[in-house]
């Protein structure tokens, strides 16, 4: 039976335990965002950069409700937005440790200090944001065979490519690992197509 402020509410016993059941569901394992094609990546971002991280820095937003990470960058390369390598350039995330506590934003792209990536920004250079969250960062590991450098796939964020006229979403098709020269040449003609 309802009373006449759960009616007022709009929320009887039904609408309760359905709170109840959904407050008990499993925790999700990655955020749904919508995948981005390398075409669509290089079209969205201001700047794409090469770049070793200098320094993660974490602190509390104003309201003390969020941590905040600055990620400090130094340019190896650019590929789009004209910036001279060793220049410097910021980049601003959610989630981070702070005070022995640690927020995180699943599929939000990781930094550690002294790791080199391929990124895809957009923003200010001051405070910087990464495209499409993981999908916009490529870590860089050197090939200790060929001594090249091999940009990653794309990890840590549940993709979906767009839905079809049912509603129902489909996994991102995988976005392999390849050299970093192949994936520059395809960063740069995507560019140089958008540009004209």
């Amino acid at each position: 039976m309802m009373t006449r402020s759960s009616l007022a509410l709009g929320i009887g016993r039904a609408g309760v335990t359905a709170v109840a059941l959904a407050s008990i569901a499993l925790p999700a394992r990655g955020s749904l965002v919508m995948a981005l094609t390398l075409d669509e990546l290089v079209w969205r971002a201001d700047r794409v950069v090469v770049a070793e991280v200098l320094d993660v820095r974490s602190s509390w937003d104003e309201r003390r409700e969020q941590i905040r990470s600055r990620v400090d960058l130094r340019i190896v390369e650019a590929w789009k937005g004209g910036m001279p390598a060793d220049y410097r350039i910021s980049v601003e995330e959610t989630g981070g440790t702070v005070d022995g506590i640690t927020m995180r934003v699943i599929g939000a792209p990781r930094f550690v200090r002294g790791e080199r990536s391929v990124l895809f920004l957009r923003g200010p250079a001051a405070a910087a944001r990464v495209v499409g969250m993981a999908q916009g960062k490529r870590g860089l590991r050197q090939d200790a065979a060929s001594g090249r450098w091999i940009a990653e796939a794309a990890a840590g964020v549940a993709a979906t490519v767009s839905p079809d006229p049912s509603g129902r979403l489909f996994p991102a098709p995988p976005d392999p690992a390849r050299p970093l020269d192949e994936l520059r040449a395809e960063v740069l003609r995507l560019s140089s197509q958008r540009a004209r």
